[in-house]
């Protein structure tokens, strides 16, 4: 198996499949990190979209053996979650109560 920096490498170089190796391989828990922050999942698709997009535009990008892909991923996508506005990150479903981050108290009286 290929690498995420290999990966990285590649994508730099102009290899648009590797963009794509790198989303089926990290999407699905993007996907729930960003669902779970935002408890909305159009804004949860919407933040991974962004933060592959900014994959593909950063020259930053990690590629030393101090910072995984992964990592890196997953802190861009958790600052654009926090940038957002409250409104656009919590968006109540149903009937019951939505509370966003892990301190929020979730007992009810």
């Amino acid at each position: 198996m290929v690498g995420d920096r290999e990966l990285i490498a590649r994508m730099i170089g102009g290899d648009r499949d590797a963009l794509e190796w790198l989303f089926d391989r990290h999407a699905p828990d993007l996907f729930g990190i960003a669902n779970w922050l935002t408890t909305s999942s159009s804004t949860a698709e919407d933040l991974l979209h962004d933060t592959f997009l900014g994959l593909m535009h950063d020259t930053a990008i990690p590629l030393d053996e101090a910072t995984s892909v992964e990592r890196w991923l997953r802190s861009r996508l958790v600052a654009m979650a926090r940038a957002r506005p409250i409104s656009a990150r919590s968006e109540p479903q149903g009937d019951h109560d939505v509370r966003v981050g892990p301190s929020m108290p979730t007992t009810r009286s």
